[in-house]
């Protein structure tokens, strides 16, 4: 469960407005239901946070926050590769970039380039990347780091825009060299001529929800607790595997509460994904779930899961499991307002082999709204049936469907 205590330090209780202004002129809250609130924190308590707006005080639960973002924040770029930039990725899903990293033993100090020191213990760091990549290079990278590992792995590259990977074990590293052991020797390889390291990690870990730290730098801090510094001019925070980090107000984009309280459904793997039978299809039409059967779609073109609707062209059923701490399953149904006409359908939730919700759509029915209970790790199996031949005015938008704690 999330530690959420220390956000009271955090952001402010009312006997400490004198730090406000470190935070900038103007502070929004979003909310989950696409609520923008502008104003100051004022207070923090019992997992509420006080916003002072110009209308008043207004009081925002936790459970309710999409983000906390420091008006006209603006993301700056990292520093060139030459100057010793890498990017740290945690086992926990951290993404750190780091002016300078070195250590030996599995245990790691680093730098950003405001400053900010971090000590990485032992485990913690899965992967890094060196320089600025090319895109073909970045791509092999990505490629190398999904695939399974049994040692550690020294990533090359070469001139021609290819790599190659040695494996062995990753044993010091200074700002130039990278000493490795490879068959029983070790070697010392110029870091200038390295793409990245992997370190050997167990990929059956559990992924604890966080709140998001995300920094101008372009750095993603995944945090279960949040405290305020002793000088009371940043923030303090310790992500999911143990690792400390700290940064002051002016490094600081913006708090994503979302990552914490929600699970968006489209960033969820599918378990399994199907279309019901059309009349005039024969069954042996090769590919007709996938041609067929539910998939997200965005009307925008924006990528982010929660951007993205779950869009049933006709009958049919997809489903997934539902994430360890989350307990409500929230979305809502809406026609195409492109059909002429429209047959009556009948919607349902299974939540593994039960029916937790359903709802029968009559032709002229647009739209309606879901906010049920559901069981962690059960199975959600989300169906459109219709009992028309036709099937005319059966295509069905899932909106924004989601995962709640």
């Amino acid at each position: 469960m999330l530690r959420f205590s220390g956000l009271v330090l955090a952001f402010l209780a009312l006997t400490q407005s004198a730090v406000l202004p470190t935070l900038g002129a103007q502070t929004i809250a979003y909310s989950l239901d696409g609520g923008r609130i502008e104003g100051r924190i004022v207070g923090c308590a019992e997992s509420t946070i006080v916003i002072e707006s110009s209308t008043g005080k207004i009081s925002l639960p936790f459970g309710a926050l999409d983000r906390i973002q420091i008006a006209d924040s603006q993301e700056t770029q990292p520093p060139a590769s030459g100057e010793g930039m890498v990017v740290a990725t945690l086992v926990d899903g951290s993404s750190v970039v780091c002016q300078e990293f070195v250590g030996r033993d599995d245990r790691w100090t680093a730098r950003s380039v405001s400053g900010s020191s971090w000590e990485f213990p032992k485990g913690t760091v899965e992967t890094l990347l060196m320089g600025t990549p090319s895109t073909v290079l970045m791509r092999e990278w990505r490629n190398a780091v999904q695939e399974e590992r049994s040692s550690d792995e020294m990533v090359i590259a070469r001139p021609s825009d290819s790599i190659d990977r040695a494996s062995g074990m990753i044993v010091a590293m200074t700002q130039e060299t990278v000493e490795f052991s490879f068959d029983g020797q070790v070697l010392q390889a110029p870091r200038a001529k390295l793409l990245g390291l992997m370190w050997f990690r167990s990929r059956e870990r559990r992924v604890e929800p966080a709140i998001q730290v995300r920094m101008r730098d372009g750095s993603r801090w995944e945090a279960v607790s949040l405290s305020m510094g002793e000088s009371m001019k940043g923030l303090k925070w310790k992500t999911p595997c143990g690792v400390e980090g700290a940064a002051n107000w002016s490094d600081i984009q913006e708090l994503n509460f979302s990552s914490a309280n929600v699970v968006w459904l489209a960033s969820q793997s599918p378990i399994s994904r199907k279309t019901f039978q059309r009349s005039l299809l024969k069954d042996t039409v090769a590919g007709r779930d996938e041609m067929l059967g539910p998939r997200f779609y965005s009307a925008d073109g924006n990528l982010d899961a929660k951007s993205q609707d779950l869009n049933f062209a006709g009958p049919g059923e997809i489903s997934f499991r539902i994430p360890q701490g989350f307990r409500r399953f929230v979305a809502k149904l809406r026609r195409s307002e492109k059909s002429r006409y429209a047959s009556t359908v009948r919607c349902q939730v299974w939540v593994g082999d039960e029916v937790a919700w359903t709802e029968t759509l009559t032709h002229d029915q647009l739209e309606a709204s879901l906010d049920i209970p559901v069981i962690p790790e059960k199975r959600l199996r989300i169906v459109v049936e219709c009992d028309s031949d036709l099937l005319l005015g059966t295509q069905l938008s899932w909106q924004q469907p989601r995962l709640i704690r």
